[in-house]
């Protein structure tokens, strides 16, 4: 959702069997400053839009209206309009035992750790990037002797499930770039990534091809 050339609003939506998950965050009081300096996504997350930079891009309510606003507010009126729209009467409610369970687990496997939060401490050899509908995709290996040694997986794209690109992490090592390619044609990734990986293996097997190049040349 935008407020002329800025983004106000983000979601994100994903198909889950018959039924489809939908998250999305809605910009109040910002502090654009601090969230310049925080936030440094790529120059791909970019492509095709008119801003080049996380301040450039994104507005807050409070922005716009030219005042501080108070949440608890806001969200009321979101959800009263919420309703009204879909003709709906919403309940308030605390979270389910079951749910704080599993937002503790998530915390302490997932969330609070320093791999999700600051990144993967490996050094990968060779990095590439592409911009799909999905989102920015980043494919990350380490080659030996021409096959893939260890390969990494990652993006602002949605999947529905994670195991699958672990599995297919997994099954990438020991190929080589070109035979990596048909191991992810045949994937259970929306046809968007597995189109998207296909072209960064490519990429990864000119990279390789090049080095070895300038090695012979440098032998």
């Amino acid at each position: 959702m935008l407020v002329g050339e800025r983004k106000i609003y983000g979601s994100a939506q994903i198909a889950w069997y018959g039924t489809f998950v939908q998250s999305g965050t809605f910009l109040v009081n910002m502090d654009f400053d601090i969230m310049n300096r925080a936030l440094t996504p790529p120059a791909l997350k970019f492509a095709g839009k008119p801003a080049w930079s996380v301040k450039e891009r994104v507005t807050s309510l409070a922005q716009e209206v030219g005042r501080e606003l108070d949440t608890d507010e806001v969200m009321e009126r979101f959800a009263a309009n919420f309703a009204r729209i879909l003709g709906i009467e919403l309940a308030p409610g605390a979270l389910m035992p079951e749910e704080r369970e599993l937002a503790a687990e998530l915390l302490a496997v997932k969330y609070g750790t320093d791999e999700w939060n600051f990144g993967t401490r490996h050094a990968y050899g060779v990095t590439v990037s592409a911009k799909a509908k999905g989102g920015v995709v980043f494919l990350s290996v380490d080659m030996e002797d021409g096959a893939i040694r260890q390969a990494r997986i990652q993006g602002d794209f949605l999947v529905s499930d994670r195991g699958a690109l672990e599995r297919l992490e997994q099954a990438l090592t020991g190929c080589r770039p070109k035979e990596a390619q048909s191991v992810v044609q045949a994937a259970e990734l929306l046809p968007d990534l597995r189109e998207t990986l296909v072209r960064l293996l490519a990429e990864v097997d000119q990279e390789e091809a090049t080095r070895l190049i300038k090695t012979d040349k440098g032998g």
